[in-house]
C-alpha cells in the first residue's frame, strides 16, 4: 500500500538561517536523525526563527517519523528516526521530511521506513547529480506492507524489545572503549598538570619545535591520509570518507607520510585532527608531518597535542580564525608553542596503551556493523512477512 494511503508527508523548508524577528524555535536537524533513530524532549538541538506558518505545519508531535530527503549520496535518503515525545516549538529542519501516521501505528510506521524494502525504493526515487533530492509525491508512493492494528502493534513490540537488546549490546561495548581512552586521556592531561604549562613550579616545558620535528618526505604511495576528528589518522579507503575537513585541491603539491609519524592537520587541529598515523600514504601541506626529536614516542605525542587543541590550549597561539577553524598552518608560529617536556619511559608507556587499544576499537567496529546488519535484516524480515510474530 503506498505510503500517502495511511500518512501525511510534508518535505520541510524551515532553516536555521530564516528571517530574524519572527518566533524562536528549535529545530530537529538531518544529524540528528542520521545518528538517532529515536528521538525524543530534551535533545540539544539548534535555536532557530520561524515563520506561524511554518511552526504550524512543521511542528513535531510525538509519535511522528522523520526522514531524510536530501543527503550527498542517495544511500544517505530515506533514514528514518521515530519522535518518542516532543515539546512545544520543536520544528522539523531542513533535508528533513514529516511523516504524520494517519491510519498506521506510528512506531510500526518507523519500522517500515526503516526496512530495506522502503529504503531501497526511496534511493531508487532520488533525483541529483552532485547533491541527491526526495520530491514529497516520491515519499509519498513508498510501498509499505500493512498488516491489522493488531499485528502492526505486536510487530512493534517484538522489534522494540529485539532492537533494545542490540542497540544494548552495542552500547556495552562503546562505553567499555571509552573508558579505556578516558583513562589514557587522564594520564596525559595528569602530565600536563603537572608541568609548567599549569604549575610555575612544575615540569619543564619547551618549544613543540624542539621536541617533535617536521619533516618532508617524498610521496612512496598514492594513498590518501586524513587526520580525522576523533583523533585517527589513517587513510580514507579504510576509515571511509566522513569526519574530516577536505583541503585537497586539483594540482596541489602533496607529501609523503609514513606509519607512525605525527600528523597535524593545520586548519582543523583545534577540533581534533591530530595524531599518529596508522598508515603510508600522502597528504596535502596544510599538514604538519612530524617525528619525535627527542626519541619520544610518537603515539604519545599525537594524542597529548590532540587533548591540548580540543581543551582550547593551542588555539590560544593561533594567529588568525576562520568559521569552524583555527589557523595552524604557519609552523615558525605553531612549533614556537610550548608543550611539556616528558622523558622517553612514561610516553613509552602510554604510547603503549594507545596502540594495544586500536585492535580493540576495530574489533569493536566489525562487531557493530554485524550487529546492525543484523538489525536491519531482522526489521526487513518482520515487516515483510517474512517472520511473523504475531
Amino acid at each position: 500500500m503506498p505510503l500517502k494511503r495511511v500518512a501525511d508527508v510534508w518535505p520541510s523548508n524551515v532553516d536555521k538561517l530564516t528571517v530574524e524577528g519572527e518566533l524562536p524555535v528549535r529545530l530537529i536537524n538531518y544529524t540528528d536523525v542520521y545518528y538517532g533513530d529515536r528521538l525524543h524532549a530534551g535533545l540539544d538541538l539548534m535555536t532557530a526563527t520561524a515563520s506561524e506558518a511554518e511552526q504550524s505545519k512543521f511542528q513535531v508531535h510525538a509519535g511522528d517519523v522523520l526522514l531524510t530527503k536530501d543527503s550527498e549520496t542517495a544511500d544517505d535518503i530515506g533514514i528514518a528516526a521515530y519522535v518518542d515525545s516532543a515539546e512545544p516549538g520543536v520544528l522539523c529542519g531542513y533535508h528533513l521530511s514529516l511523516v504524520r501516521p494517519r491510519d498506521v501505528d506510528g512506531r510500526y510506521l518507523y519500522y517500515a521506513l526503516s526496512s530495506r524494502h522502503a529504503r531501497l525504493q526511496m534511493s531508487v526515487a532520488a533525483t541529483g547529480v552532485t547533491r541527491f533530492g526526495l520530491r514529497a509525491d516520491s515519499v509519498c508512493a513508498v510501498q509499505i506492507w500493512l498488516p491489522g492494528r493488531h499485528a502492526q502493534r505486536a510487530i512493534a513490540e517484538y522489534l522494540d524489545s529485539e532492537t533494545t537488546l542490540i542497540d544494548a549490546m552495542i552500547a556495552k561495548k562503546q562505553h567499555l572503549i571509552g573508558r579505556l581512552d578516558e583513562r589514557i586521556d587522564a594520564s596525559i592531561m595528569q602530565i600536563v598538570g603537572e608541568s609548567r604549562l599549569v604549575d610555575p613550579v612544575g615540569a619543564p616545558v619547551n618549544d613543540l619545535r624542539r621536541l617533535l620535528r617536521k619533516v618532508d618526505r617524498r610521496p612512496t604511495t598514492a594513498e590518501m591520509i586524513t587526520a580525522f576528528r576523533d583523533g585517527q589518522v589513517t587513510t580514507r579507503t579504510a576509515r571511509g570518507k566522513d569526519g574530516f575537513t577536505n583541503s585537497w585541491t586539483d594540482g596541489a603539491r602533496i607529501q609523503g607520510v609514513q606509519r607512525g609519524d605525527v600528523v597535524v592537520h593545520g586548519l582543523d587541529g583545534f577540533s581534533g585532527a591530530i595524531g599518529d598515523s596508522e598508515a603510508d600514504g600522502v597528504c596535502s601541506p596544510v599538514y604538519h608531518v612530524c617525528e619525535p626529536a627527542d626519541g619520544g614516542d610518537s603515539a604519545f605525542y599525537g594524542r597529548m597535542l590532540r587533548l591540548l587543541a580540543v581543551t582550547g590550549y593551542l588555539g590560544n597561539f593561533a594567529v588568525s580564525t576562520r568559521e569552524r577553524a583555527v589557523d595552524f598552518r604557519n609552523w615558525d608560529l605553531f612549533g614556537r608553542i610550548p608543550i611539556p617536556v616528558v622523558d622517553a619511559s612514561p610516553q613509552r608507556a602510554i604510547g603503549d596503551r594507545i596502540r594495544a587499544l586500536r585492535p580493540l576499537v576495530e574489533l569493536v567496529e566489525r562487531s557493530e556493523a554485524l550487529a546492525v546488519e543484523r538489525k536491519n535484516a531482522l526489521i526487513t524480515q518482520v515487516i515483510t512477512g517474512g517472520l511473523s510474530v504475531t
